[in-house]
């Protein structure tokens, strides 16, 4: 089990080959790429997702407020032998709530994991997400806040909620 604090960010953004030249541009680090499939379950207004990916399975609990800032979460994260098992015993349980498929594309600037997004029925977005400490929270949402400039983030591009939250969203519309 791991468990940890983060600031985070999440924000619309229609050109992912725009970012992805800014990133490099400054000195990021492309790491992987990667094809995810995330299973939301019917927790209230907590989060518990099982992502399975074509090499890992993670049970990820997590917890932040919404809003549409850089904001702080706890997240709670378990790997997973039986991705299969698993996903019967959380479906019976508690119930799915909805599934989310995405292609991630994972860099590195500083300390500071950027993931560019593209998922499906939604389009693209970018991510940030570091990890921290309670001591250490309002630098490091700084260092979010600045590498949004970097990368011409707006604050009106930002989402409050999860990406499982604008799918449901769109689907009741």
């Amino acid at each position: 089990m791991q468990q940890k604090l983060l600031v985070e960010m999440k924000a619309k953004h229609d050109n992912l080959d725009t970012l992805r030249n800014l990133i490099f541009e400054v000195g990021g680090k492309f790491k992987r790429r990667i094809k995810q499939r995330d299973i939301y379950y019917l927790i209230g207004e907590e989060r518990l997702k099982l992502r399975v990916s074509d090499d890992e399975c993670k049970l990820i609990y997590y917890r932040r407020p919404l809003e549409k800032n850089v904001k702080r979460s706890l997240v709670i994260i378990s790997r997973v032998i039986d991705r299969e098992a698993m996903r019967s015993i959380l479906s019976i349980v508690i119930g799915e709530k909805i599934i989310v498929e995405k292609i991630r594309e994972i860099y590195t600037y500083d300390d500071i994991k950027i993931h560019l997004d593209r998922v499906s029925s939604l389009g693209n977005f970018i991510e940030f997400e570091k990890e921290t400490r309670e001591e250490a929270i309002e630098k490091d949402t700084l260092k979010l806040k600045r590498l949004m400039d970097i990368l011409g983030i707006k604050e009106s591009d930002l989402i409050e909620g999860s990406y499982s939250d604008l799918l449901i969203e769109r689907n009741y519309k």
